[in-house]
């Protein structure tokens, strides 16, 4: 490797033992994260803490560099798919506006129509002591606005992002858009979209999402859904019992790679679908309920 005409032809292409144990370690991925640190839990729940208290309706992110302004929307959108990161331990989800999700019930991808806006979250993970991976401190969320004239220098896609829980944009100036257009240059197959959109489930379209969490151990991911009572108790009361007529589901899916990103892995078939409606207090509910409801919502400001 590579084979040995080559090899006669290209002397400088053998590869050296320094170059044999980069491969190895990529083919390999990453270590297994660690449980998380008592200070990366402190972290995280401060900074949930204060997205509680202190609404992100406060916030007012500023324009990104070329422009584009911030859609504070994207948290209440369709949920498409999920990625599993491991090749820099992060967890995302990819949100669609209402154009979105109607072009991927009509599967019209491959162009997007214009209008469609997708949104991409990134949460660090964060490991418990059993193995389960649940969504860490919020990092960042990053647009893509279709208009095939409006965008065309830069492949038919308008692109922003802002960073920590502050939203701040990022790029010191409108040439920061190089870096997404480098990077979505692969997918030109795919209209320059990594994301895979997944099949939709039994759970209403309505509902929306309040966290994620990963199993390892079981190769599986999950995502909790809940209407909107549920939805407006989980982001602004927190840990507090679930009111009367809160309604969550939570949807299972066995992983599989991300086959337009190495080192990710995205949903593949449903393995389990469990719903419950709260009709009394939380502390009434079973044990399987009460680990439902006890899930914190993710970060979305």
């Amino acid at each position: 490797m590579p084979p040995a005409a080559y090899r006669w032809l290209h002397p400088q292409s053998a590869l050296g033992p320094e170059q044999l144990n980069v491969l190895e370690n990529y083919l390999h991925g990453p270590e297994p994260l660690a449980p998380a640190t008592s200070a990366q839990v402190a972290s995280a729940t401060a900074q949930y803490e204060t997205w509680l208290t202190s609404p992100s309706a406060t916030i007012s992110p500023r324009p990104a560099p070329n422009g584009i302004a911030f859609s504070s929307r994207y948290k209440d959108w369709q949920v498409i798919s999920v990625t599993d990161r491991f090749d820099d331990h992060r967890f995302r989800a990819i949100l669609a506006n209402d154009v979105g999700e109607r072009a991927i019930a009509a599967n019209q991808t491959n162009p997007w129509p214009d209008g469609t806006v997708l949104a991409k979250v990134a949460w660090d993970e964060l490991v418990e002591s059993d193995g389960t991976i649940r969504m860490g401190e919020f990092r960042q969320v990053a647009f893509m606005f279709k208009n095939a004239a409006k965008y065309a220098a830069t492949q038919g896609w308008g692109y922003a992002q802002w960073v920590s829980a502050q939203l701040e944009p990022y790029g010191k100036d409108a040439d920061f858009v190089h870096e997404c257009t480098g990077c979505h240059a692969p997918m030109r197959e795919h209209d320059f979209v990594f994301t895979v959109p997944v099949a939709r489930t039994s759970v209403p379209a309505a509902w929306r999402l309040i966290t994620s969490a990963i199993d390892p151990r079981n190769a599986t991911m999950s995502q909790v859904y809940g209407n909107d009572v549920a939805v407006e108790h989980a982001r602004h009361a927190g840990a507090s019992p679930y009111p009367p007529e809160s309604a969550l589901s939570r949807v299972v899916w066995e992983q599989r790679p991300d086959p337009r990103w190495f080192g990710g892995r995205i949903p593949s078939k449903v393995k389990s679908v469990e719903s419950l409606v709260v009709t009394a207090h939380a502390d009434d509910q079973d044990a399987r309920s009460q680990s439902l409801l006890q899930q914190r919502a993710a970060v979305l400001p």
